[in-house]
């Protein structure tokens, strides 16, 4: 759940494990999180409430970023790439809830962003 604290802060309280990672989408109206327990969410800060929840990974969120952040292209502005420590990157559509492409690292990947490709 989140509250408005004041105008330039939101408290979000919600969850059952601590928040490692996040990103704020380019028009500041959603925030996607990552958790400790391996938890995806996304709120929406206009309505303060929870939008989606997701069971991202069977291990830690260690990186999550939204493409419009880093590519400039709202085109992909639904789109959330989520960096997890079972050595994998998944893009979310959030639109759909979907996962369409996923990438096995190797190793354990501590952070991601897109690049505009």
């Amino acid at each position: 759940t989140m509250r408005e604290a004041s105008s330039a802060l939101l408290v979000m309280s919600d969850f059952e494990s601590s928040v490692w990672t996040m990103d704020v989408s380019d028009d500041g109206n959603r925030v996607v999180c990552g958790t400790e327990e391996g938890e995806v969410s996304l709120f929406d800060t206009r309505s303060l409430s929870c939008a989606w929840r997701t069971s991202g990974s069977n291990d830690c969120i260690n990186g999550i970023s939204w493409a419009c952040a880093s590519t400039g292209d709202s085109s992909n502005a639904n789109l959330v790439a989520v960096a997890s420590a079972d050595q994998r990157v998944a893009v979310y559509d959030i639109r759909t809830h979907a996962v369409v492409e996923e990438l096995a690292c190797g190793s354990n990947p501590t952070c991601c962003e897109f690049n505009g490709s």
